[in-house]
This record gives structure tokens, C-alpha cells and sequence, in this order.
């Protein structure tokens, strides 16, 4: 090989390395990666976040997993009762704080956030809803059967229409026949009418304590 070849050469090789180089460097700028700088300190977009003693989160006045998945998601905030959820586990199976890449971050809500920690306490439970059939997420204690309001006024406008509740009372203060659902607890028949009747009844209560005196 003559001497002008193995100068091609190395210049091909150096030229090689730059490119090389250049690439690593783009790739880091476009697609920034949580970098280790020592046990208790991490970098992410030439910013530190040092670990805190009391709960294992890597901090600098932000979260560095939250800024993580803004970055990546282009958020400027997390949604209003969201969370950020380290999905990445360590060898014995937990949920590991150190894996703060993209790849092992998720964001869910609150309540889901609380049932996966705490899955005995959760006070949340699925239910099928009876008009459309759609399986949905809702709390235990509440009785739902509707998945969507949507739904849940439909039920009443059928209830309305063809009128299955419906019956019709007298009001006893002023004699009136009225429509009402019977499962509601209505004794008037307008604001006007029960003012009527509490001013009436206060009246008679005085009138009784004056003829008791």
C-alpha cells in the first residue's frame, strides 16, 4: 500500500469517526436520555436532580420523571388529576424510582394511581351501564348505573314521557291538582304556595301560645 492510500485512509477513518460523532450528538439533542452522574444525582437536558432522602425522587424544584414525560409528550403541564407512574420494576418485582426513561414512565389518574398501590383499600369498582351496556369505572358506595350523563337523562326523559312515576296529588294548602313523580317529597305547588302555608302555620303556633297564656 503506498503512502498516498494510507493518508485516504486515515482521512476516510477520521472523517468516519466525526460523522459518527456528529450523529451521537444530534441524537442526544432530538432525544435527550436521563444520564447518570453519580448514586445520588441524574442529568436530563443539562439539568441535575438530586435523589431525595425521604421518598427515593430525583428533584431540581421539579420532579425529574414529570419533566421527563412533559418533554416527550410535549405537555407544558400534567393534566389536572393525573399522575406520573414509574411502570419500570426492579429485580424483586416493585416499582423502581430509579428508571426515570421515558419507556418506563406512564400517566394515569389519581384513583387508578391509588388502586394499583393499594388495591385492598381502592374504593373503586367496575359497572355496566344499563342503558347502552358500556362497562365503566365508577365508586363503590354510589349507585351507578349509568355510565354517562348522557345516558342517565335519557332515563329520564323516558321516565317524563311516558310518565311510569307519575302521580297526581292534591296540595294541601290550596286545594290544587298536580303531576308529580312519586318518589319525590313535594308538598307544594310552587314557592309562592309554601310560603303561604309556613306563614300561616307560624301564625296558628302564636295564636296557641297567646290563648295558653
Amino acid at each position: 500500500m503506498t503512502e498516498l492510500e494510507q493518508k485516504l485512509l486515515a482521512e476516510n477513518e477520521r472523517l468516519r469517526c466525526e460523522v459518527d460523532e456528529l450523529k451521537r450528538k444530534l441524537e442526544a439533542n432530538i432525544a435527550p436520555r436521563v444520564e447518570y452522574v453519580d448514586e445520588k444525582t441524574r442529568r436530563f437536558r443539562g439539568e441535575l436532580y438530586k435523589k431525595q432522602k425521604a421518598n427515593g425522587y430525583y428533584v431540581q424544584n421539579r420532579f425529574l420523571h414529570v419533566d421527563v414525560y412533559k418533554f416527550y409528550h410535549g405537555l407544558s403541564e400534567i393534566p389536572k388529576n393525573s399522575i406520573v407512574h414509574h411502570d419500570g420494576k426492579d429485580e424483586d418485582g416493585n416499582y423502581d424510582k430509579e428508571k426515570n426513561d421515558i419507556e418506563h414512565l406512564v400517566l394515569m389518574t389519581r384513583a387508578e394511581h391509588t388502586a394499583l398501590h393499594n388495591p385492598t383499600i381502592s374504593r373503586f369498582e367496575y359497572f355496566t351501564c344499563r342503558i347502552c351496556g358500556t362497562v365503566f369505572r365508577g365508586r363503590k358506595s354510589r349507585g351507578n348505573h349509568y355510565c354517562s350523563k348522557k345516558c342517565r337523562l335519557a332515563v329520564q326523559k323516558e321516565i317524563r314521557d311516558y310518565g311510569k312515576y307519575n302521580e297526581t296529588r292534591i296540595f294541601a294548602h290550596c286545594g290544587k291538582e298536580y303531576t308529580v313523580q312519586k318518589y319525590k317529597n313535594q308538598k307544594y305547588c310552587s314557592r309562592r304556595c309554601s310560603s303561604l302555608a309556613q306563614w300561616e302555620r307560624c301564625r296558628r303556633e302564636r295564636s296557641d301560645i297567646g290563648k295558653a297564656d
